[in-house]
Order: structure tokens, then sequence, then C-alpha cells
């Protein structure tokens, strides 16, 4: 008889600084005539959702509820060596799972649109593993359960025609995810400028828009204490006005046999990294 092997102690889990977050549409002329470009309602619905019970019942590799619009354990400071968004309480007054606030923020919602129901759809690609499918159906769940009066429907899709229907502003969510490209916040950051990525959420930001730009090619390009602060007013105008509700930061659940050592894990670009891998 072989021996059994207990797996959990192979069983290695790094955080990444892969996002996974709802991105709203809020073209007034969008096909459900504009009710996201109400920010109560955006709001309420990113107080709706339980992200704690999205990682621990739904994903379950590790990933950690995020709160902020930078994910958690990446970008540290090099004067602080604290990463960008340690503090995952900072913006909990408008991003955190509340459903009396979520229900004060719709009620508010009903009053300005004069609207008392909400019908809405939330997209997402589908070939990417069942883990996305469990969190749209919770998220939906959590919203019709904690909302009265908002219905959300699932359309389930490809990446290819999931990324036609963003770019051509035939959603009201998308079920969308961000990878840093460097280990700065500015890699998140400038996804929301007016001229920002594919998944356009029709939002536009004066102030924001002249922060990024001070942070990139401006003002506090040579001041790194006054750009690390400007990044930090950026995020608060991106989350106070419900831009975006952040879900989790992505972790990466691995096994590795004792005998092999030598994987180096990172955050930013390539996740794993095999040359220096050895096997005893």
């Amino acid at each position: 008889m072989s021996k059994k092997v207990d797996s959990s102690k192979n069983l290695k889990i790094q955080p990444t600084a892969l996002l996974q977050y709802l991105s709203f549409n809020q073209d007034a002329k969008n096909h459900h005539a504009g009710a996201l470009s109400n920010k109560n309602l955006r709001l309420a619905i990113s107080n709706a959702i339980d992200r704690e019970s999205l990682v621990n019942n739904y994903v379950m590799n590790g990933s950690i509820a995020t709160y902020t619009a930078i994910p958690v354990n990446f970008a540290p400071s090099f004067i602080t060596d604290k990463f960008f968004a340690e503090d995952q309480k900072q913006f909990a007054d408008v991003v955190g799972f509340d459903v009396e606030k979520a229900r004060k923020f719709l009620e508010t919602a009903k009053s300005e649109l004069g609207k008392n129901d909400f019908d809405l759809n939330i997209i997402y690609a589908n070939d990417g593993g069942d883990t996305v499918v469990k969190v749209a159906q919770a998220i939906k769940s959590q919203v019709e359960e904690n909302l009265p009066g908002v219905k959300i429907t699932l359309q389930p899709m490809p990446k290819a025609e999931y990324l036609s229907n963003v770019t051509s502003n035939n959603y009201d969510l998308a079920l969308t995810n961000w990878a840093p490209d460097y280990n700065d916040p500015m890699t998140f950051l400038n996804l929301w400028t007016t001229d920002g990525c594919e998944i356009a959420e029709h939002w536009s930001n004066a102030e924001y828009d002249q922060i990024i730009k001070d942070c990139t090619i401006g003002a506090y390009v040579n001041d790194y204490q006054a750009r690390w602060a400007a990044m930090y007013d950026a995020e608060k105008i991106l989350l106070d006005n419900a831009i975006i509700a952040p879900l989790y930061t992505n972790a990466s659940a691995v096994l590795i046999s004792p005998n092999v050592s030598g994987v180096d894990f990172h955050s930013v670009a390539i996740e794993r990294v095999f040359k220096n891998v050895k096997v005893q």
C-alpha cells in the first residue's frame, strides 16, 4: 500500500497583484437609460457586496477581500516600505459591506432617478474557469437580496465577445480584472482617466485627470512624497464616486513537490519564474 501524502504541506499560496472589480457603465445613453450614471446607485451596489464571503466561499484560493482601487500587497513605498493599499479601511465610508448603508444609498438613488426598480446586467468572460462564474452568481444573489428593487441578469460569454461588448458600450456592469505592468499604483490609476483603457466607464473628471498628469509628466514627477500623496487623492476621487467596486486581490495556490526548490513568485508581470528551479 502506498503511503498517503499530506498535500497541504506542499501547498503554496502566493499573493498576486491582480485586482478583480466591477466596472460601472455610466453612459447616460446606454440601454438601461443611464441609471448607473447615478452615484448613489453605484454606491448602493458596492456596499451590498460581501467581499469576505466571495473570497472565503467561492474563490477559495487565498485571495484577499479588497476595499481599495489598488490591490493588497502591492507597490511598497520607498520611504516607509508599506504597501500602498495596506490600510484597507481608509475608504470604509464608501466601500464596504453594509446593508443598511447600501439601502440608504439606494433610497436616495430612487428619489433622484424617480424609479423604484432597476434591471441591470453583469457581463463577464466565462472561458477562464469556474471561479468567475461562481463570483458572478454570488454577486447577483447578494445584490438582489440586499437591495429591494434591483434585479441582476448575468450574461456570460466568451472573452472575445466580452471585449467586443465593453468596447462597444453594450453593458451595465462588467466583472473584470487588471494585472499590473509595473510595481507602481499608476499602473492601475491611469486606467480611469478620460482616455483610459478599453473598458470605458464613461466617466470623466478633470481633477482626477490633472492629478494623474501631474504624477506622470508634471509637478510631482521629481517629488516622491508629493506624488505618493497625490495618488491617494486620485484614489479617493475614484472611490468616493464609485467608479468601480473593488472586489478582491487574487492569489495563486499551487502544490510544489518537497523535492522541488527555487520557484520564484512575483506579484508583477510573470507570476512564476522557473529559471532557478532545482529538483533533488
